[in-house]
Order: C-alpha cells, then sequence, then structure tokens
C-alpha cells in the first residue's frame, strides 16, 4: 500500500514498507501547450508570437514558466527542453515569404518553414503552414520563445488554436 510520507511540498506516494521518515521530492511538471486568442499579425523575425489561450481541450501551463503578456517561457531551472509551434498563416498572397522561429534569449536557435506561397503548391486559398521543433539546453533564466516573419501581403497568424500553438517541456533533469 502506498501512502504519503513526511512534510515536503511536492511530495509523492512511497512505498509504506521504507518508514515513517521516507519521502519521495517529486520535480514539478514544467510544461505548456498554448494557442492564440485572436489572430496575429507580422511580429518581425525577434519579437514573439503573444500566444494568449490557456484555456480549452489541450491547452495548458504547468508550472508558471510561461508567459501570456510577454510570450515567453522562462526555463524555471536548467535542464533540457523540447519546444514546437505551430502556425497557419492565412491571407497570403503569391509570392509572399514566410519564416518561422524558435528563439532563446532573442538568439534564433531553430528556423523552420521558409517557403514561399505558391497557390495550390505550398498553399490554397492564402492558407500556409508553418512549423519547428528543437531541443535545447536551457540555463535557469533562459527566455525562449516564437516567432514569425512574412513579407509581402498583409497574412495573419490564423487563430484557431489547433492549427497556431506553442508548446513546451522540460525533457531532462539535472
Amino acid at each position: 500500500m502506498s501512502k504519503i510520507i513526511g512534510t515536503k511540498p511536492n511530495q509523492v506516494p512511497t512505498n509504506a514498507n521504507l518508514g515513517t521518515m521516507a519521502y519521495v521530492e517529486a520535480t514539478p511538471v514544467v510544461a505548456f501547450n498554448v494557442g492564440l486568442s485572436s489572430t496575429f499579425s507580422n511580429s518581425g523575425n525577434g519579437n514573439p508570437i503573444t500566444w494568449g489561450n490557456t484555456d480549452g481541450p489541450g491547452r495548458f501551463v504547468y508550472g508558471g514558466c510561461y508567459s501570456t503578456s510577454t510570450g515567453k517561457f522562462t526555463a524555471p531551472t536548467k535542464g533540457v527542453y523540447q519546444f514546437h509551434m505551430n502556425i497557419l498563416a492565412q491571407s497570403m498572397g503569391n509570392g509572399d515569404n514566410m519564416e518561422v522561429y524558435i528563439r532563446m534569449d532573442s538568439t534564433i536557435v531553430a528556423i523552420g518553414s521558409r517557403m514561399t506561397y505558391e497557390p495550390g503548391a505550398t498553399g490554397e486559398s492564402g492558407y500556409m503552414a508553418g512549423m519547428v521543433s528543437t531541443i535545447i539546453e536551457c540555463e535557469k533564466g533562459a527566455e525562449v520563445f516564437a516567432s514569425w516573419y512574412r513579407s509581402g501581403s498583409s497574412g495573419v497568424v490564423h487563430a484557431n488554436p489547433a492549427w497556431s500553438y506553442f508548446c513546451g517541456a522540460k525533457v531532462s533533469l539535472y
């Protein structure tokens, strides 16, 4: 039979046979999956997309490390983290260019979907998808964010959080 033993925060059940002084210190979950609350215009490649939708199916922020006001994730501890961004650009015009980025402390650490919109080839009806993923080592306090750049039309990032989202999680312990 398992029970919680001890008085420390973040305790998890441990085997009762270990004695009354035994406890297990759990590592808090650090993860987020956020979407947009409304369409997002061109952020410029150095500015974060401000993902404000943390409600609804599949949306969450665990560990309090993602800010909906700044669009930035702040690493609570040194470790290895995984990040992914998926966007659906809308209102793209023939010949428009799009790039998506993940940045750490304003330095590009991953570039994805550097494309030119061509109707019927890279997208349909002004829509074009972009995505980027990375696994990186972060120091405590590192700020990670997603950004996009487009040239040409007045294309925006679609607000449907099933199409446009940013997520990340700590994947190692130090």
